[in-house]
């Protein structure tokens, strides 16, 4: 039998999402040529620089490696740069300097530093100076015609306008991140002639996990020229036979994947800009042109100020209608509670009020089950479904809220009413037995429209088996069925303080029974204590007059 050739080892290897997932990106060893860097020691000797460097400094690689940084650069420049360097704060901390002339009678750069493992790392391209750009004044003006809009959907679209306005590129759009990965442009600003990408929802892979973690680090990614040739880092190996660290260079050269998708977009340029939300990855502004952008250092500074606010405006708009929601709930909330008090907390009355519970937690259909009794309203599973149901649930955590907009996959025989009850909120209203107050949401068939087929195929090339990039985004529409609309986050903490309420008004109505008991035995003793006394009495009575 002969041995496996390499193909046949390419077939045999398992081939996911993680292929993408693992691409070392911030190892990538090279830069983008629109600049150059030179990496040195904590004694300010050059131990690294891009091949392009002598392009810019007029001094061959060979004789940049191991000189004095003083012996390159302009004494001013490097008094400079040791400023920058002293208020640094932070591991992913990065100081920036405009207009900065580096050597003796040379032209100016723009320059950003910052420390990756121990070297001091200078990055510089050529200043683009604008008279008429003043950054702070620039993003004060836009964020005044954002401050003013109230609706999240409406902020973003004039965010979108805004960006477009000051980097001037063919497309902007405000790109957000689902709780699975998948991300969806919810607006967009471009110019006429292009197909609009809006509502377009793109696969997690698109973005793999470790470039999500980057964004979430350096927040703001150029890239000026998709077919510029990058260049490398020499020597690619430090002393300790490590390459040098990018996570925070601003002009680290693009993943070949990554330029390969671009180009498949038929886009020439690039500027992205994280959108956080407590330090995560809420979404993206994405800047797409059709050829060459060069964006200068300043506006994409100017840029990622606007970012920085403009997150904090999405934030503040999110934190604002979940207030809205929770006050409006509150309110039924307490009410609902006066009048379980005042009516008992039976099933009947339960189902009495299913349309004031249903509006603390929106549901198409409700179920109450208190002891023996149940009480269906609205689109619900039918009785005997609901047995089964009361099982599964059952074996369920207990004291806990269960939500689920999937019914079907967690109780198979749900599939079968999933037109009527696809997603199901639970909450235990008892201890022993247990007794349910259980929330329906019908099947919604969720029409997905995909930036092309999300499903990568898988290529074999020569670093191995790996994910191709797409090359077709033409809209690809999927129908999930079998779900509900997700429960919310503000909807699960209304259903567990309607849980801890109901289980409060349950223990004090239990009190008030046991207590109404123990006065009724009191009464009751008194009366036969009192009926015994006039009985004795009279028995008393009677002896006496036989006894004459």
């Amino acid at each position: 039998m002969n041995a496996p050739g390499p193909s046949d080892q390419l077939v045999t290897e398992t081939v996911d999402l993680t292929n993408c997932d693992r691409e070392p990106i911030h190892l990538i060893s090279a830069i983008q040529p629109t600049g150059f860097l030179i990496a040195v020691s904590t004694d300010w000797l050059i131990s690294r620089v891009s091949a392009n460097a002598p392009d810019f400094l007029h001094r061959s690689v060979d004789d940049l490696l191991g000189a004095s940084l003083r012996d390159v650069l302009s004494l001013e420049a490097v008094h400079t740069l040791r400023n920058r360097l002293s208020v640094l704060k932070g591991e992913d901390a990065v100081e920036r300097a405009f207009g900065l002339q580096l050597t003796d009678g040379g032209g100016r750069f723009d320059v950003a530093v910052h420390i990756s493992n121990g070297e001091i790392v200078i990055e510089a391209e050529p200043s683009e100076p604008e008279a008429d750009l003043n950054p702070s004044a620039m993003v004060q003006t836009m964020l005044s015609r954002l401050n003013r809009l109230t609706d999240l959907n409406a902020l973003l679209k004039e965010a979108a306008r805004q960006v477009r306005a000051l980097t001037g590129h063919h497309r902007v759009m405000i790109y957000r991140f689902h709780p699975d990965g998948t991300g969806e442009v919810v607006a967009e600003r471009l110019a006429a002639g292009l197909e609009p990408f809006l509502g377009l929802r793109y696969p997690a892979s698109d973005i793999p996990r470790q470039a999500r973690a980057l964004m979430e680090r350096n927040v703001v990614r150029v890239a000026a020229n998709v077919d510029a040739t990058p260049a490398p880092i020499v020597p690619q190996l430090g002393p300790t036979g490590a390459p040098l660290d990018l996570s925070m260079s601003t002009l680290r050269a693009h993943s070949p994947i990554h330029i390969e998708y671009l180009k498949n977009m038929q886009v020439g340029a690039t500027l992205t800009i994280s959108l956080l939300r407590g330090g995560r990855l809420w979404g993206l502004i994405a800047c797409h042109h059709k050829t060459a952008r060069q964006v200068s250092y300043e506006r994409r500074t100017a840029a990622e100020l606007f970012a920085q606010v403009l997150s904090l405006l999405i934030e503040t708009r999110e934190r604002e209608a979940v207030s809205d929601y929770e006050q409006r709930t509150r309110r039924l909330h307490d009410g609902l509670m006066a009048a379980i008090v005042e009516s008992g907390s039976t099933a009947a009355n339960l189902g009495a009020m299913a349309e004031r519970i249903s509006e603390i937690v929106p549901c198409d259909g409700m179920a109450i089950r208190i002891g023996d009794e149940t009480v269906l309203t609205g689109s619900t599973p039918t009785r005997d479904e609901m047995v089964a149901l009361t099982r599964f649930l059952d074996q369920s955590a207990a004291s806990k809220v269960l939500a689920l907009n999937d019914l079907g996959q967690a109780h198979p025989p749900a599939r079968d009413y999933a037109d009527r009850a696809a997603g199901m909120l639970a909450i235990p209203v008892s201890r022993t037995p247990r007794d349910y107050l259980v929330f329906f949401r019908r099947e919604i068939a969720q029409s997905i429209t995909w930036a092309g087929d999300p499903t990568k195929p898988v290529e074999a090339g020569p670093n191995g088996v790996r994910l191709t990039p797409r090359k077709s985004f033409e809209a690809w529409r999927e129908i999930i069925r079998g779900q509900s609309a997700a429960w919310t986050e503000p909807e699960l903490r209304a259903a567990d303080a309607l849980r801890v309420t109901i289980l409060e008004v349950v223990l004090r109505l239990t009190g008030l029974a046991e207590h109404e008991r123990e006065r009724a035995a009191q009464r009751q003793d008194l009366l036969i204590a009192e009926l015994n006394h006039r009985v004795r009495n009279i028995l008393g009575l009677i002896r006496g007059l036989i006894s004459q």
